[in-house]
């Protein structure tokens, strides 16, 4: 057995005949999908976000030759999208090798326009015009908080998206299995594979029986706490009466919480990033002080405390500035937390070994307090910046521990996370000092 990037591959690399998984058809490992058939077309939804654009990476760097040789990855995205995520992946139109990034096994991204909420559009899409052999199903309203004000929004986003995405997909298999696709000799597989989207939240309640001794395991009730969590919980179901009722190969992602630079400010801790950036905007504006690089952000926290002393007695009082206030919710929950950009080589793997109608966990089986994060992100900066209860980010109701039982995930992948708590905080504050700057001109 060997490992790459974590996912572990059996001994008959190259070798389809000695190993072929029995629910797939397909060999245990992942060369057996360039045998003999023309490149496949990755389809994924949401494609633009942090997630997706991690995951368009990982499959056109695919370095565990999931997909055929030079396969087509195809990103639906709306019209009002930000490709930002995306730089340096996009399609270069050329008939030489020059327009491949010579990182890439498979040619660049090419963009669709649409949305998943618009059944025709998912049924042309699927159907008639790029028939995908694998789908990842990542567009969705993602954000839990913004499901109470906006919960009829996140349930029509997110469970008739995933409906329209299913019914083309149902529709498309059973138009090549009239016509014999996927039969032998055929180029093509007979049915599309997908992988949906689900979420951690879907565990609500039911996680308040949990702690961080006790990660949550897949097998127990879904009683989700938020309509974002109703919402998932039904994508979830969809995707398993498709598998059981008309044979889609789709299963489910449980993911919990994943950070990367790219990220929407709407979340936690991407949120205390960004606010410190706006803050050191100020400081270095005003307050004539020169923010700390990413090279001050490797000195000890002792050092950075010492050094915002001194510079803060040189100057006049700040203490009544609002602008330097970073407002919170509640910090003393723990949650699991992954960097995407090291799970997102696990993702090509779960769609092609996942089984129809299963759902697995995905997280780093570690949990970080929101407290530590935070104070993670101030330790890296030297603007006097205060921590300031802010009632209106409470929740209604938050689970205090969210920790992922990954046993399922590591028996069918072989999938070893290596979380750098410090290194993904850092680089997202990295991030949104560069995204302030470019926001304010």
């Amino acid at each position: 057995m060997y490992s790459c990037h974590g996912v572990v591959h059996g001994p008959c690399e190259g070798m389809c005949s000695d190993s072929t998984d029995s629910t797939t058809g397909l060999c245990a490992n992942s060369e057996e999908n360039s045998s003999g058939r023309l490149g496949d077309k990755i389809l994924i939804t949401g494609g633009t976000g942090m997630i997706g654009s991690q995951i368009a990476r990982a499959v056109l760097e695919d370095p565990d030759q999931v997909f055929a040789p030079d396969s087509e990855v195809i990103v639906l995205a709306r019209w009002r999208s930000s490709m930002k995520n995306l730089r340096g992946m996009l399609f270069i139109e050329s008939g030489s090798q020059s327009g491949k990034n010579a990182k890439f096994r498979h040619r660049g991204i090419r963009i669709v326009y649409g949305d998943v909420s618009d059944a025709f559009a998912m049924l042309e899409l699927i159907l008639e015009q790029e028939r995908p052999t694998h789908i990842f199903h990542f567009a969705a309203q993602a954000i839990n908080g913004v499901s109470w004000p906006a919960a009829s929004l996140s349930l029509s986003v997110n469970t008739q998206g995933t409906l329209n995405v299913l019914e083309a997909v149902r529709r498309l298999d059973a138009e090549r299995a009239g016509a014999g696709e996927g039969k032998e000799g055929s180029t093509f597989r007979r049915k599309t594979k997908v992988l949906v989207a689900g979420s951690s939240a879907e565990y609500g309640f039911t996680a308040l029986d949990y702690d961080e001794t006790r990660p949550i395991p897949e097998d127990v009730p879904l009683k989700p706490m938020t309509p974002y969590g109703v919402s998932k919980v039904a994508q979830e179901n969809l995707a398993s009466v498709y598998a059981h009722n008309y044979g889609v190969e789709a299963c489910t992602a449980r993911i919990f919480i994943h950070m990367a630079p790219g990220g929407t400010e709407h979340l936690s801790v991407q949120n205390f990033a960004k606010q410190i950036a706006e803050a050191e905007q100020v400081w270095e504006r005003e307050y004539k002080f020169e923010v700390t690089t990413r090279a001050a952000t490797r000195l000890n926290s002792a050092s950075v405390e010492k050094s915002k002393a001194a510079s803060v007695s040189k100057k006049k009082d700040v203490s009544t500035d609002p602008r330097l206030e970073l407002r919170h919710g509640d910090l003393s929950t723990f949650r699991d937390v992954t960097d995407v950009r090291g799970s997102r080589y696990v993702y090509p793997t779960l769609l092609l070994r996942c089984l129809p109608g299963e759902a697995y966990n995905v997280g780093s089986s570690q949990t970080f307090s929101i407290s530590g994060m935070l104070d993670i992100l101030l330790n890296a900066t030297q603007a006097p910046i205060r921590r300031v209860l802010d009632e209106s980010r409470l929740r209604k109701a938050d689970e205090r521990v969210l920790l992922a039982n990954i046993t399922k995930l590591q028996e069918l992948t072989g999938w070893d996370p290596k979380p750098d708590i410090w290194r993904t905080a850092v680089d997202l504050l990295d991030f949104w000092r560069s995204e302030v700057k470019d926001r304010e001109g």
